[in-house]
């Protein structure tokens, strides 16, 4: 018989004292989901990254799921309840003194916290206060709890703010909400969501609600448990097995390794480390899953899917065992646990959606045959229970393909999916609007005409525009009736652009962009004074995207914020992120191209499962740690960028024939690829390096 682990033997003691208290036995599946949302909550605080933990347990009312919660909160009492404490006393030795009443900080409000955790009942402004709280300081998470979730579904508040926080990961506050209130950025975030699932049995609408959240962020996010029905089997509370001092000593351990381990990992992004058998286990896990999908690809076994879609989770989850396990790495032992945690989850998710898993089906369907309409599908053995469950399979598929990066069309009953278009060099899409006339007038909205042209070469492209005098501005965008505004962007582009004020020179972006095509053209305000700040370079980087994409305004911010996070790019004029941006041209502009790859911006369109492995893994990316050069740098980032998603072997091998070429020795472009590989969340074998990128 196996030996227990640490993490555990604590788990199973704590689930004995909480047994204890409550006086019947509880399904310890309840317990171990409410100590990874105390554990997450705890990581979270001390600021390690990737430790966030969603939960969401169904199961009958009286089955101990806040007792559970408690007991554990008493076990671990010197975080909850000086939780508070310490996150005020951070924010008064940063802020100095905290506001009180209706006293703010400019035009920021605070809630200042009074427990760990913040109930899912109130209003987005609530969680916005409070997490502008938390936006301050460099300690502390926003850990969400509801103790009945099928009630608060009845808030559409509350929905939209669960959505935010499953689809993001992080909470990012919205600012149309209350002007007054600036938008929270990427505070950490755990939650836990308690409730009975009878609630959902008795209410088609809002089965169907949980259904659609399931198979959205959070189905992705979340570890489940679903418990119908059980035995009562009452305990004699004489015989109390656990020892509470033994206990809160080792709660306290906990507490002291995470504070140690955020320390240590500081400069590594406090990114609690992954053992190379730990990450083989999960690579295998996943192969696994891959091949039993294959060998049945049906509606029935869609489940797989979202197996073979957890490896960020599992990955995420792992750093949670290690961290209670008191261990400086994620070994196999944890590793098989979270994984094992997984499978169960997903089984018990299933529970919930295999009822409504024929979207899934359509999805699988239309990828081999690309138009097909309902009869068809029918007679594919889809069944639709009725009009209301066509439209939310229909509404599910199109939030699958997008996920997918998957161009799906709905006309009626008639549907047509394929991949998002590839771009043509010489048909990028811009609206060019004539210069007025006489003396110089602010930038106009009306008048501009929808053109397609060449990137690069002579009138008309977009290498004369940024220098085109005639031209009053120019836009990556088509508008409808020619009126620029973001309501009125078609939703079709090809073709991004940056202007950078400060913090880079023209010849480090030169170096940064070094794999793809591009146009950096210098502003107006190049090597002036502007806004008081000395003369520097200004200027702007426009790259022609590999495919065409359609994003609505928000979701191209956040597709160009993500581009800027890859790329490494400095402080940007962020009003660039609008869908509908206008550029003036520079008659005396000073041009620089390059002839590379089309940049890819699939990675990059939120909420999209290559977005989430890309922006995952790239964010605690330092190139600088191997090499100086920032030409190599640039590839690097690019051969990382497109090795996430897509073939390792052939992108290590052109950034070893890159630096080969660039600095004339084979050694120094071994030793690049090594790191960089290393640097993969699946490497390659260090065989298979030396057999097909390094000969």
């Amino acid at each position: 018989m196996k030996t227990k682990s640490n993490f555990q033997r604590f788990i199973d003691s704590v689930h004995e004292e909480a047994e204890y208290r409550i006086g019947k036995r509880i399904n310890k599946k309840i317990t171990e989901n409410a100590m990874w949302f105390v554990v997450g909550s705890l990581a979270s605080t001390m600021m390690l990254k990737q430790t966030n933990f969603y939960g969401v347990t169904l199961a009958r009312s009286g089955t101990g799921k806040d007792a559970t919660l408690k007991t554990i909160e008493n076990v671990f009492e010197p975080f909850c309840s000086k939780f508070t404490e310490n996150v005020t006393s951070e924010f008064k030795m940063l802020n100095g003194t905290l506001p009180e009443g209706n006293e703010t900080d400019g035009e920021i409000d605070y809630i200042v916290p009074t427990s760990y955790k913040v109930p899912v009942r109130g209003t987005i402004e609530g969680f916005m206060r409070v997490a502008n709280f938390f936006n301050k300081i460099d300690i502390g998470s926003l850990n969400v709890i509801s103790s009945e979730i099928g009630n608060d579904f009845s808030s559409s508040d509350a929905v939209e703010v669960l959505v935010e926080l499953w689809e993001d990961g992080n909470f990012n506050g919205m600012n149309t909400v209350n002007e007054k209130y600036k938008p929270v950025e990427n505070v950490r975030t755990n939650m836990l969501l308690f409730g009975s699932q009878d609630v959902f049995k008795n209410s088609e609408s809002k089965l169907n609600q949980l259904r659609n959240l399931v198979t959205s962020g959070l189905g992705r996010r979340s570890l489940f448990v679903w418990i119908d029905y059980e035995n009562i089997e009452l305990l004699d509370k004489n015989d109390r097995i656990s020892d509470m001092e033994m206990l809160k000593d080792y709660a306290e351990k906990v507490v002291e390794h995470a504070i140690k381990l955020s320390n240590k990992n500081a400069e590594h992004g406090r990114l609690v480390p992954i053992s190379t058998k730990a990450q083989e286990l999960l690579s295998e896990y996943r192969q696994a899953m891959v091949d039993i999908y294959n060998k049945d690809n049906t509606g029935k076994n869609q489940i797989q899917s979202i197996k073979i879609e957890s490896e960020y989770m599992i990955r995420r989850f792992s750093r949670l065992v290690a961290i209670l396990d008191l261990s400086n790495a994620v070994e196999p032992r944890h590793m098989k646990y979270a994984i094992e945690y997984l499978d169960r989850s997903v089984d018990d998710m299933a529970t919930i959606i295999e009822p409504s898993m024929a979207y899934m089906s359509m999805f699988e369907l239309l990828k081999h045959n690309k138009k097909m309409n309902v009869t068809e599908f029918i007679e594919k053995g889809i069944i639709f229970r009725s009009k209301q469950d066509k439209d939310l399979q229909f509404e599910l598929l199109e939030d699958l393909a997008f996920r997918k990066n998957m161009n799906l069309k709905i006309n009626g009953n008639i549907l047509r999916m394929s991949p998002l278009p590839k771009t043509d060099i010489n048909k990028i899409i811009m609206s060019i609007a004539p210069k007025p006339e006489g003396k110089k007038e602010p930038m106009s909205i009306v008048g501009c005409k929808a053109v397609k042209v060449p990137f690069f070469g002579e009138k008309p492209s977009v290498e004369a525009a940024v220098k085109d005098g005639s031209i009053g501005w120019y836009s990556f965008a088509h508008f409808k009736d020619d009126k620029r505004s973001s309501k009125n962007a078609i939703p079709k582009q090809n073709c991004i652009a940056f202007d950078i004020d400060t913090g880079m020179t023209i010849e480090e972006a030169k170096n940064l962009l070094t794999p793809y095509t591009y146009i950096i053209a210098t502003t107006r305000s190049h090597q002036k004074e502007k806004n008081g700040e000395t003369k520097c370079d200004r200027f702007r980087i426009i790259l022609p995207t590999k495919i065409e994409f359609s994003l609505n305004n928000e979701q191209h911010k956040g597709m160009m914020e993500n581009i800027a996070d890859i790329l490494e790019l400095p402080v940007y004029d962020e009003s660039t992120r609008d869908i509908s941006r206008g550029w003036y041209p520079n008659e005396n502009a000073e041009i620089f191209t390059n002839e590379g790859e089309l940049f890819d911006v699939s990675c990059c369109i939120p909420n999209t499962e290559k977005e989430e492995k890309v922006m995952q893994a790239m964010s605690s990316i330092d190139t600088t740690s191997i090499s100086e050069n920032g030409r190599i740098q640039g590839m690097i980032r690019w051969a990382l960028t497109n090795s996430i998603v897509g073939n390792r072997n052939v992108n290590l091998m052109r950034l070893h024939r890159f630096v080969k070429d660039l600095t004339g020795s084979k050694e120094e472009a071994d030793s690049i690829v090594y790191s960089t590989n290393q640097m993969l969340t699946e490497p390659l074998s260090e065989i298979e390096l030396q057999r097909t990128v390094c000969r």
